[in-house]
C-alpha cells in the first residue's frame, strides 16, 4: 500500500510535521486533527505553511482553542494526520490539436491518476478493515444476546410450538442446576 499519509500525536510543543509522500501541488497536502470526539477536523490552507517541500508548520489560530496551545502546537494527545488528497476535478494538463505535448505534462497527468488511485485504494482498504472489525463486534454481540435470551427463557418460560403453549420454567426442581424463576414464584404463590 502506497504511503499517502503520515500520523503524529500532539505533544503541546511540536508545530512542524515532516511528511514522506510525494504530491503534485501543495494544495493537495492537508493536515487533519482528531479531537477527543473522534471526528477529524481538516485545517484550512490558511492555518499552516510550507517551510520546505516536505514539512508543514501550523500557525497560531485564535479560533482553534479546543486543540491548540498558545504556541500554535496541537495539545498533548491530539492525533495529527498529514495526508495527500490529490485534486481529481480536472486533469493536470489538457492537450489541444496542433499544440506541443511536453513530457512533463504527460507525467503530471499520469502521476495525478496514480495518486488518486493510491488514495482511493487506501480508503477502500481502511473501510474493509473497519467493516471486518464491525462484523466481529456484531457477531460477539449476537452471541451475547443469544446467551441472554437462553438465560431469560430458562427463568421465565419456554415454548416448543411457536407460542401456543408456554411452560413456566425455573421451578427449582434441582437446586444445583435450576434457578428460582417465574415458575418457582408461581408455585410458591399458589401454595
Amino acid at each position: 500500500m502506497a504511503t499517502t499519509e503520515n500520523n503524529f500525536t500532539g505533544n503541546g510543543t511540536q508545530v512542524s510535521y515532516a511528511f514522506t509522500f510525494p504530491y503534485l501541488e501543495t494544495s493537495d497536502v492537508k493536515i487533519g486533527l482528531t479531537l477527543g470526539t473522534g471526528a477529524e477536523q481538516v485545517l484550512a490552507a490558511t492555518e499552516y505553511t510550507f517551510p520546505n517541500a516536505t514539512t508543514l508548520k501550523l500557525d497560531t489560530i485564535s479560533s482553534a482553542t479546543t486543540w491548540q496551545e498558545t504556541s500554535g502546537a496541537p495539545k498533548s494527545g491530539i492525533k495529527v494526520r498529514v495526508h495527500r488528497k490529490t485534486a481529481d476535478d480536472n486533469v493536470a494538463s489538457t492537450f489541444y490539436p496542433g499544440s506541443a505535448i511536453r513530457s512533463s505534462d504527460l507525467n503530471d497527468n499520469f502521476l495525478q491518476n496514480l495518486y488518486v488511485t493510491q488514495e482511493a485504494r487506501n480508503i477502500t482498504s481502511d473501510s474493509t478493515t473497519i467493516a471486518e472489525e464491525a462484523k466481529t463486534i456484531a457477531t460477539a454481540a449476537d452471541d451475547i444476546a443469544d446467551a441472554a435470551k437462553l438465560a431469560t427463557d430458562r427463568l421465565v418460560a419456554t415454548t416448543s410450538n411457536g407460542g401456543t403453549t408456554w411452560t413456566l420454567t425455573g421451578n427449582n426442581t434441582n437446586a444445583s442446576t435450576d434457578p428460582k424463576g417465574v415458575g418457582y414464584a408461581v408455585t410458591t404463590a399458589e401454595a
